[in-house]
């Protein structure tokens, strides 16, 4: 084995840890936009979120509309950090927006979402316009 190798090596496995570090900042990041925005706009006993899954009210398109004048993060600046990590596009499903849910201690919204008519079809379409706006898809 030659010092080139090791250097190599090395090299290549800190650029891994450092592409999966930053991924899994990325993954936090579409985390806290997505469950951020169901947490803020369920209101009291989750009674806004039931009107938004009946009505099918697109939370994405509120997002868009609305991050600038909440001071949240934007869709330009979401559209950088997600790009550079398609993979995390993946990652963001219906399972995994409600575990990162429960992570939160919001297992009020994910009953919301499951106990309500059309729930899950909601909660799917809105997936799909967050990977769709995120990655352009």
């Amino acid at each position: 084995m030659t010092w080139a190798y090791v250097i190599s090596h090395s090299t290549r496995r800190r650029m891994v840890v450092d592409l999966g570090l930053l991924s899994g900042v990325s993954e936090r990041m579409v985390s806290s936009i997505v469950c951020g925005y169901l947490d803020k706009y369920s209101g009291a006993h989750c009674s806004n979120l039931r009107d938004a899954i009946q009505e099918n009210t697109d939370l994405y398109q509120l997002w868009v509309d609305n991050a600038s004048q909440e001071g949240v993060m934007d869709i330009k600046q979401a559209r950088y950090w997600t790009r550079k990590f398609p993979k995390v596009q993946n990652m963001v499903t219906s399972d995994n927006v409600k575990r990162w849910l429960r992570e939160k201690r919001r297992d009020d919204i994910v009953r919301t979402i499951e106990d309500t008519k059309g729930g899950e079809d909601w909660l799917e379409w809105q997936i799909g316009r967050f990977r769709s706006g995120l990655w352009g898809q």
